[in-house]
């Protein structure tokens, strides 16, 4: 299936988590990471529960710090 990732086109395979997701995407970090689902913030301990369907678009968004 198809999903977009931070504006691409990705397949992926059925019933591939957020957390499934991240680690294809070798996030070394994910806490450091918001993920958008849809628009949405998807709280990190629901990661690995929710599952993405066709079509979804997904946002990754790195925490930067600065000062």
């Amino acid at each position: 299936m198809k999903i977009i990732l931070n504006d691409r086109v990705k397949e992926i395979d059925l019933n591939t988590s957020i957390a499934q997701l991240l680690k294809g995407e070798k996030i070394k970090a994910p806490s450091l990471i918001i993920v958008e689902l849809n628009s949405q913030i998807v709280a990190r301990d629901k990661y690995k529960t929710t599952t993405l369907k066709d079509g979804d678009r997904i946002n990754l968004v790195p925490f930067v710090c600065g000062g």
